[in-house]
């Protein structure tokens, strides 16, 4: 479950469904698959890979990243305040294709 609309009320909601879920040891995201508990664990999501990648020196000078700086799956503050828009990106490819 994921709140459209961040409110107290939902937020609220969606955390106790979320740590209630987590106590089964299945993944959020594949009902079907056991959760494979990574260091830095999100949520059972399979990162180790993206991790390796992101944090690669070579790919943090491709995309003029800072070098000092370690990539991570997460970040609960933006993640938290991240609002989605409910056109998602659509406005956005529009203007791409007309340009």
């Amino acid at each position: 479950m994921y709140c459209t609309f961040r409110t107290p009320n939902c937020e609220l909601v969606e955390q106790r469904i979320a740590s209630n879920f987590l106590m089964t040891g299945s993944d959020l995201h594949n009902l079907y698959t056991e959760c494979l508990h990574q260091p830095g664990d999100y949520n059972c999501i399979d990162h180790l890979g993206i991790d390796a990648f992101m944090n690669d020196d070579k790919v943090k000078v491709d995309m003029n990243a800072n070098p000092n700086v370690k990539w991570q799956l997460c970040n609960a503050t933006l993640s938290k305040n991240y609002e989605r828009d409910e056109e998602g990106s659509f406005k956005t490819y529009e203007r791409l294709l007309r340009e």
